[in-house]
């Protein structure tokens, strides 16, 4: 089997032979139909808000506004995106990756997949834009998969509580405009 793939922020061409197995090439697809679904959600349609202002003035607390999705749309692509995001699905991202690692040996590809992976755990918003409280990295993959837990898919109190104190230590605009960048 040939693969042939454009990756768009190069314009660069891929083509080469894909060493892969049936169920993996399966799980690739699915992972490819679940994306679809996502991109064509309702929320996706649009450009997602992604304004955060910050204000300090002397003597004064700080002050965070951001524009942020509605709670519905939050839900929707939140949904759309448990495929990639539980660990047992087929369709989960790490998994995914991994195989394209695996069965595409194309250098531009493989850094290609290493950008995104940077990208999908939170590395290029923590080193655009750290928000750290107590020693502890806030704009990071964890904190996001805390919030999916504890509010859209298992309502787990222990991670609510570890939330609950960043909550009272970054203001909620912001807290809420890092959750939906990650």
């Amino acid at each position: 089997m040939t693969l042939f793939a454009i990756i768009q922020s190069t314009g660069s061409a891929v083509r080469g032979p894909l060493s892969c197995s049936l169920d993996e090439i399966a799980a690739f697809d699915a992972f490819l139909d679940e994306l679809a679904r996502l991109h064509d959600a309702g929320p996706m349609q649009n450009p997602l808000p992604g304004r955060l202002e910050v204000e300090f003035k002397r003597g004064a607390d700080v002050q965070c506004t951001a524009a942020l999705l509605a709670e519905d749309a939050v839900a929707v692509i939140c949904h759309r995106m448990r495929p990639f995001i539980l660990q047992e699905e087929r369709t989960h991202y790490y998994r995914v990756a991994g195989v394209l690692r695996r069965c595409v040996d194309h250098a531009e590809f493989r850094s290609f997949l290493g950008e995104q992976h940077a990208r999908w755990r939170g590395q290029v918003l923590a080193e655009e834009f750290p928000i750290v409280v107590d020693e502890e990295l806030v704009t990071c993959e964890k904190t996001l998969l805390d919030w999916l837990n504890s509010h859209e898919y298992h309502r787990d109190t222990a991670k609510a509580a570890r939330l609950e104190s960043l909550h009272n230590a970054v203001p909620a605009a912001m807290m809420g405009w890092t959750l939906q960048q990650l």
